[in-house]
């Protein structure tokens, strides 16, 4: 197959998914992105990767030497070995790394701790997890924030997840299923949650929220833990019915449910929605438009599934790319859309 025959048939296989969306305005015209490659040198696999201080903080998969667990990056990505050697005093075992309002968050062995003054600080100690509160550490630090609303999100991987939306007026929360959220945009006053599940063939979604507080209200404690809330289980361990709440699917709009094709993020340009998209081939720039994805232009020629970013909301434009074909992170600067691969 030529390569011209390659993009009509990736433009064709987009094309015959069918979306529940809404339309684009006639008019609207996309813009051109600039894709730009490039390969940079990293001492080990990046699990995860977060803006922070200027530049960026990184969590490495590393099972031989306990004492380099975390890494500082400069605006290009390259290490810096003394802020590195810095962050790596007083972890023992990083598990997993976010920020929120500046502040840069670890969890390390069984604990939540935060960097301040140059070091380490105990913040909180993890509750011992259950199925209905697994990850649910995710939920201690919002995602996105804005003057009306605080949202978390967290995630049990295939066996569910939930954004949460908390009114800071009235303290009141609301919620919806969304599993493995990776990008919140706001659009005219209406909220826009992207999540993709990378666990069979990949499971992507797309809501539209125009006001989170007609969503499920979260009453219960117990509710507000678990990231899975919408689904009860018998007590009964031989009865496998699931029930839900009543009222648990309502006050959001579906855009986009699929299957086979993963959602690796979206970024807002000019107004507009523009999403980053992965077959088990190819990864694609594209949109939502009349029912189905348009494809702009190809990013790179392998699959690229998200790994996740804490904070959606000083990272709206990073794209951590972790699996066996790559390792790196989408970048979207303006009108350019940079690929980098880490090489060890």
């Amino acid at each position: 197959m030529t390569k011209s025959d390659s993009s009509i048939y990736t433009i064709i296989l987009f094309s015959l998914i069918l979306f529940s969306c809404t339309e684009q305005n006639e008019k609207f015209v996309p813009e051109k992105f600039e894709i730009e490659r490039s390969v940079v040198k990293m001492p080990l696999t990046v699990k995860a990767i977060i803006a922070f201080e200027g530049g960026y903080v990184c969590n490495f998969e590393n099972w031989e030497d306990t004492t380099v667990h975390i890494g500082f990056l400069d605006k290009n990505f390259h290490l810096l070995k003394r802020r590195t050697k810095q962050l790596n005093r007083g972890l023992e075992y990083l598990k997993s790394i976010w920020t929120a309002h500046d502040t840069l968050f670890a969890i390390d062995l069984k604990m939540i701790k935060y960097w301040r003054n140059g070091c380490w600080n105990f913040y909180k100690k993890l509750p011992f997890e259950d199925r209905t509160n697994y990850m649910s550490y995710e939920l201690n630090v919002p995602i996105y924030e804005d003057a009306q609303f605080v949202v978390r999100a967290c995630s049990r991987g295939e066996f569910g997840g939930a954004v949460f939306f908390k009114d800071k007026k009235t303290g009141k929360t609301y919620s919806c299923a969304s599993n493995c959220v990776n990008a919140v945009h706001k659009i005219d006053g209406t909220y826009y949650v992207s999540s993709s599940l990378a666990h069979g063939c990949g499971f992507s979604k797309v809501l539209q929220i125009a006001d989170p507080r007609k969503l499920y209200e979260i009453k219960e404690n117990r509710q507000r833990c678990d990231c899975a809330w919408y689904d009860i289980y018998s007590k009964d361990p031989k009865i496998d019915e699931i029930k839900h709440p009543v009222g648990y699917n309502k006050g959001y709009k579906v855009l986009m449910d699929t299957t086979a094709i993963y959602l690796t993020g979206a970024f807002e340009s000019k107004g507009h929605l523009y999403h980053i998209i992965s077959d088990t081939k190819n990864t694609y720039l594209g949109y939502l438009n009349h029912k189905k994805i348009v494809v702009l232009d190809t990013i790179a020629s392998h699959p690229s599934w998200y790994y996740g970013v804490r904070d959606l909301q000083n990272n709206p434009n990073l794209f951590i790319i972790r699996n066996s074909k790559f390792n790196g992170v989408i970048v979207r600067e303006k009108n350019k859309i940079r690929l980098i691969k880490f090489k060890n």
